[in-house]
């Protein structure tokens, strides 16, 4: 497992735009490497444990149908 420092600012990962499908191998593996130049492995996992986690929120919360009160006014 590599350990990643950064003394400068992070650089932003950029996903191929030609394959937009997610489900799509090419795509995953290339997004998979992406983030490795950056991120460790234990970095990589808890991103995609967060991603599972808000996606299942939210679906979940879309599925309630709970009534959004509008936003005041500022």
């Amino acid at each position: 497992m590599s350990n990643h420092t950064h003394s400068s600012p992070p650089r932003r990962i950029s996903i191929d735009k030609q394959s937009p499908d997610p489900a799509n191998a090419t795509t995953q593996a290339s997004a998979y490497e992406a983030a490795r130049q950056v991120l460790s492995e234990d970095q990589i996992s808890a991103a995609i444990w967060l991603a599972v986690t808000i996606n299942a929120f939210n679906r979940v919360s879309i599925m309630s149908k709970h009534p959004v009160p509008p936003r005041p006014d500022k």
